[in-house]
């Protein structure tokens, strides 16, 4: 069961919108796993406090800039939740030119808590990451995609023992058909 209080205010002109949100959020016997019980246990109460912004540029016909922040706090008498980081947040920006359409996202994750048989409880290392994409509208029924993601070949460590440390390029090709 949970119960949240949010109070949030909207702005916003032609060009610009920004968000605002503050939250409480209280869950009662919340499923979890406990690492050194090694057994999924209910949390008795776990509150999570946190904010986020949000904003949206259109900067010019072309072009528009997005941006987040999200900082939350969990509490718990109990062991700390796992996988959640206290602040998260993204820049992206999108482009369009002509038949091409491009985005990049620059994310950055806190550092989080984690766990393994092998290693217990564990820290995992704050990270950013760059992921970057274009759509090449070759046709009206034809795309060309390319991805890639984690750019910078930044070493990403989302689960204990599990490093992402290159690039990953993913091309594709969509074809619509007539119906």
């Amino acid at each position: 069961q949970s119960e949240t209080a949010e109070l949030g205010f909207e702005y916003g002109t032609d060009d610009v919108t920004v968000r605002f949100n503050a939250y409480s959020t209280t869950f009662t016997d919340l499923i979890d796993f406990d690492p050194e019980l090694f057994t999924n246990v209910n949390r008795t109460e776990v509150e999570f406090l946190g904010f986020s912004a949000h904003t949206d540029w259109q900067i010019n016909d072309t072009v528009l800039l997005r941006g987040s922040i999200n900082r939350q706090d969990n509490r718990t008498d109990e062991v700390p939740l796992r996988r959640r980081p206290d602040w998260f947040g993204d820049v992206q920006v999108f482009a369009s030119l002509g038949n091409i359409e491009v985005s990049a996202l620059l994310g950055y994750r806190g550092s989080t808590l984690d766990s393994s048989i092998a290693t217990g409880l564990k820290a995992l290392d704050a990270q950013w990451r760059l992921n970057v994409n274009a759509d090449w509208q070759i046709t009206s029924s034809t795309v060309l995609n390319l991805s890639i993601d984690n750019a910078l070949a930044s070493s990403l460590e989302e689960s204990i023992g599990f490093i992402n440390d290159r690039p990953q390029v993913v091309i594709g090709l969509q074809y619509l058909f007539d119906s």
